[in-house]
């Protein structure tokens, strides 16, 4: 063999071996999908206050990643009929979580039980005829291994014994009637309570006439999230 074709094997021995390292270490998308964020400590587990007062609200979990970045989880939870009606995961740097927690006043919550209070709100909205929304089974993967079963408090949805619909400020009077005719054929007429800004179906009375505002807090950390693209 040549001096030549000794130094060509080399080189290709050394290319190898960097591409068999490569394959060997995981992804900057794959580290920080939900999947393996979840096998990090636990950084933070909020609740908005007063959100079965108000009926609406954030629910978030953060896990810490090695490089410092936070895994976040976050839900716009209705527990009063829909479930959960907004759903996002991202990954932010610290200034971008220290924004995001910010936005509005939180409180802790056992990470136990805030994955029950999601799931119970989820399975409550299900049993209604409204699904959760489409980003939700990704943004719950960050939940891993946290046990339901162990929160000591057991979540009551609805008002006052029954569902309580609140027309949100982005939904159609389309969309509105599509959820008022859902729970009339569910419930009954007066299976149900109402907030909103269209005509009722036949024999549904109103329990008020003006459209839900999303809590300021609520939507203030929703703005706060980063595009999906940014991460």
């Amino acid at each position: 063999m040549t001096l030549d074709e000794k130094r060509w094997q080399k080189k290709l021995a050394k290319k190898r071996k960097a591409q068999a390292n490569r394959k060997s270490m995981p992804q900057r998308s794959d580290a920080h999908s939900p999947a393996h964020a979840a096998q990090r400590p636990v950084h933070a587990s909020l609740i908005t206050r007063e959100l079965f007062a108000v009926g609406i609200g954030m629910v978030a979990l953060a896990r810490e990643l090695p490089d410092g970045d936070v895994a976040l989880a976050a839900f716009v939870v209705d527990v009063y009929c829909l479930g959960v009606k907004n759903a996002f995961y991202r990954v932010l740097p610290p200034e971008e979580w220290l924004r995001f927690v910010q936005t509005q006043e939180f409180e802790e919550i056992p990470p136990d039980c805030l994955r029950q209070l999601v799931e119970g709100a989820v399975a409550y909205a299900r049993d209604l005829g409204f699904p959760a929304h489409a980003d939700y089974a990704r943004a719950a993967a960050l939940f891993g291994t946290i046990d339901a079963a162990a929160c000591p408090v057991r979540y009551t949805y609805g008002d006052n014994g029954k569902p309580f619909y609140v027309s949100g400020p982005k939904e159609t009077p389309a969309r509105s009637r599509r959820i008022m005719n859902t729970l009339t054929r569910r419930l009954g007429a007066d299976g149900f309570h109402f907030m909103a800004e269209i005509d009722a179906p036949q024999g549904v009375l109103a329990t008020a006439g003006e459209g839900e505002q999303l809590p300021a807090g609520v939507q203030a950390a929703s703005n706060a999230l980063p595009d999906e693209g940014q991460k």
